[in-house]
């Protein structure tokens, strides 16, 4: 890995993908984390519909309660990676993701990102998307832009690392890097 600034790009599988590149990526990164799991507004909700939501049994009021206090140190250990957030409800914010991001990469910092396209369930209570565990799954390619966007303004070409993290497998494999 001697070319950087690079972009290293991952499955998500759940949540065995960021652990593995947190424990394994040789590199010093800042990842792009969802904006509601890195806003302390936001993230109770989302710890909520996570984990406490999947579970049946659990009402959605002591659900809520333990997300209030899990979400905490959730916060705490997301925000301590010096994340890029990720905005995804609309073009404007969406750009300033990219923009944001080549900022850090002009700086010198490597990317790391899980563009996956949740896979849509049907549920009681919750989230009604989650990431498949031991495949990859369709793609947002939109990341790519980053490339175009840092060869424009550096003039310099940007290297994205292909990983593949599986948790059944226990492997966490980095690819040759594709130039943009």
């Amino acid at each position: 890995y001697d070319h950087f600034p690079s972009i290293f790009v991952c499955n998500h599988g759940f949540i065995y993908g960021p652990v593995a590149a947190v424990i394994y990526l040789p590199t010093y990164f800042r990842p792009w984390i969802d904006r509601k799991m890195v806003d302390k507004d936001l993230t109770v909700r989302e710890v909520y519909n996570g984990t406490f939501a999947r579970i049946p049994f659990i009402p959605e009021k002591a659900g809520m309660w333990f997300s209030k206090y899990l979400s905490k140190p959730v916060l705490w250990a997301l925000n301590s990676f010096d994340p890029i957030p990720v905005e995804k409800n609309n073009l404007r914010n969406v750009m300033s993701t990219f923009e944001d991001s080549v900022k850090v990469l002009k700086e010198g910092d490597n990317i790391l990102i899980f563009p996956e396209k949740p896979k849509k369930v049907k549920k009681k209570r919750g989230s009604d998307r989650e990431h498949e565990t031991n495949t990859v799954g369709r793609l947002y390619t939109g990341f790519a832009s980053i490339g175009k966007m840092y060869f424009d303004q550096t003039g310099q070409v940007l290297r994205f690392y292909p990983i593949y993290a599986n948790k059944d497998k226990r492997t966490f494999r980095i690819g040759k890097p594709v130039i943009y």
